[in-house]
């Protein structure tokens, strides 16, 4: 007993020699901090890095100083992309993905405090998130553009996808709102082992973990992005892929950013409201969907041709006389204006048991009008941003010619009689 009695005494004694070097105790505990920061740094740097390399890739036609590499890398078809992002992408993404960056703020949050630190860093945490999304989804894009050059995407296809997606994205909002519990059931979820996984780097405050999140979002699509997955298979190369992907992931960016953001400042009361305000918008996006996919398969009621109908315009009137005079040599003549929101003019009448010529002209066109389907013919043009196509068709029975933008957003048709 004595014995142990004098280790105790040993012990007690040599704190004063350690209280002479207390001031190195700081430096101690101070020496991890440094790491801690290094790695969130490096964290930092690698995104940053990631995203140029992105960036730069969406940069590449203008470097080459090319009109176009292939059919969707020109700016103004990027640029569609980029604001078909900002306007729907950003909504129908945070409705379906704001979980993983909500549980990463949430635990980040949860450290910090415990250390003592309560500004928060939200948004160098949606930023990092966001990166990490962005790169996953450009590297996607890539693989996507590849597979499309082993298949053809037909505007059936891509229709039945865009309608799939605008269904999705109805019912993502009708769960939102709570309408029915079956709507839960629509709601994509990664497999056990990934989700598994997901909580293993969602209890960490490194920003590593919080980019891993970002990539993983590529597992829990949403409705928009599945059209836009389509329309990157659709392009047939592995760098348009790749554009389209990342304008489009660019796009959601400003609006994902912000919400999530503020989404983060909410009580739960208030975050409730904002998700059904968000639904209310959803449900407005999938209808959008949903009407491209219906001009995409030719249906012949859609909200195009029910405006159309009820709300006639300039753009979309008859020119019985002009088709019928025009010719050029044995084809029937129609020359159509290409212009960046619609086909001037969308509807034509031509002659039975004659052959067709289109005349498609652009004039500093930039819209996914310059992308020209005839889904009856199987043809599919991409057309300068100025300039003309010729496209013949052969003599028609009587009946209709519908040709739409390769989104389904703007259509026309030739009506043989």
């Amino acid at each position: 007993m004595a014995t142990k009695f004098k280790t105790k005494v040993t012990t007690i004694v040599e704190p004063p020699s350690l209280q002479t070097k207390a001031s190195e105790l700081p430096a101690k505990v101070i020496t991890k901090t440094p790491l801690q920061l290094s790695n969130n740094k490096a964290s930092i740097i690698v995104m940053v890095l990631l995203g140029i390399g992105c960036l730069a890739i969406l940069a590449l036609p203008w470097i080459l100083k090319v009109d176009s590499i292939t059919s969707f890398s020109d700016a103004g078809s990027l640029l569609l992309v980029f604001l078909t992002g900002l306007t729907m992408g950003g909504l129908s993404c945070l409705a379906v993905q704001s979980g993983l960056l909500a549980t990463s703020i949430a635990q980040r949050e949860q450290n910090r405090q415990k250390l003592g630190k309560n500004d928060g860093g939200h948004a160098v945490n949606i930023l990092v998130f966001l990166g990490g999304k962005l790169t996953a989804y450009t590297l996607l894009g890539g693989i996507l553009g590849w597979v499309g050059s082993l298949i053809t995407m037909t505007n059936t296809l891509q229709g039945i996808i865009n309608l799939l997606a605008g269904l999705f994205m109805l019912a993502t909002a009708l769960n939102l709102l709570e309408v029915h519990p079956i709507f839960r059931y629509v709601m994509i979820q990664p497999p056990r082992s990934v989700m598994r996984y997901l909580r293993r780097y969602s209890k960490s405050d490194d920003f590593y973990a919080t980019a891993i999140l970002g990539t993983l979002t590529v597992l829990i699509p949403c409705g928009t992005t599945v059209a836009m997955e389509a329309l990157a298979i659709s392009s047939g190369n592995a760098i348009n892929g790749a554009l389209i992907m990342g304008a489009f992931i660019l796009g959601t960016t400003p609006v994902f950013f912000t919400l999530g953001y503020f989404a983060s400042k909410l009580g739960a009361a208030l975050q409730s409201k904002f998700m059904k305000i968000a639904a209310v918008a959803i449900i407005l996006l999938s209808l959008f969907s949903v009407n491209s996919a219906l001009n995409l398969l030719e249906s012949p009621i859609s909200i195009n041709s029910i405006t159309a109908s009820i709300f006639p315009s300039n753009k979309s009137v008859n020119v019985v006389a002009a088709a019928a005079d025009l010719q050029e040599g044995d084809y029937q003549l129609v020359v159509i204006k290409v212009e960046d929101e619609a086909y001037v003019p969308n509807r034509e009448q031509v002659s039975s048991g004659k052959p067709i010529r289109l005349r498609l002209v652009t004039n500093n066109t930039t819209g996914c009008t310059r992308s020209f389907t005839i889904g009856s013919f199987g043809i599919r043009k991409v057309l300068p941003i100025t300039g003309q196509v010729d496209i013949d068709l052969p003599a028609q029975s009587p009946g209709v010619i519908r040709y739409i933008c390769s989104m389904g957003m703007y259509s026309g048709k030739l009506t043989v009689v």
